[in-house]
């Protein structure tokens, strides 16, 4: 039974991170790029708007019969640590890969770049973030 609970758990965090958390950060890093910002300001944006719909989406949905609570400062200070290496990464991945091989690659690398930072993510946010 606590295996099936696992993968539902991982579902609900594809489903709620991945899918609205990098969704929405690959669409501002697309539309502020296209506007003429550049890319890490693009990248930080959009991290930071998909930072605040996974916590809540996570707090509320993924985690909240781990939690047992409602969501605290603790989980908060906590996802801010997280977020904090995760975001100083994927900027400097979208930043490297922008300079070097220009923005549309930067576009396609986002997606897969934040995919293997919410695995990641996953696994801190189950064991350390969300208890």
């Amino acid at each position: 039974m606590e295996k099936q609970d696992e993968c539902d758990q991982a579902g609900g965090f594809i489903r709620g991170h991945w899918g609205c958390s990098t969704g929405s950060g690959l669409a501002l890093l697309f539309l502020l790029t296209s506007f003429g910002f550049g890319a890490v300001m693009g990248n930080i944006a959009g991290r930071v708007v998909g930072a605040l719909l996974g916590f809540w989406l996570n707090g509320k949905k993924t985690f909240s019969a781990q939690i047992g609570s409602e969501l605290g400062f603790r989980h908060f200070f906590r996802y801010i640590v997280l977020w904090s290496g995760t975001a100083i990464a994927s900027t400097i991945v979208i930043a490297s890969v922008d300079r070097l091989q220009g923005l549309q690659l930067a576009w396609l690398v986002k997606p897969f770049a934040d995919g293997i930072l919410a695995m990641a993510g996953f696994l801190v946010s189950r064991y350390w973030i969300y208890r």
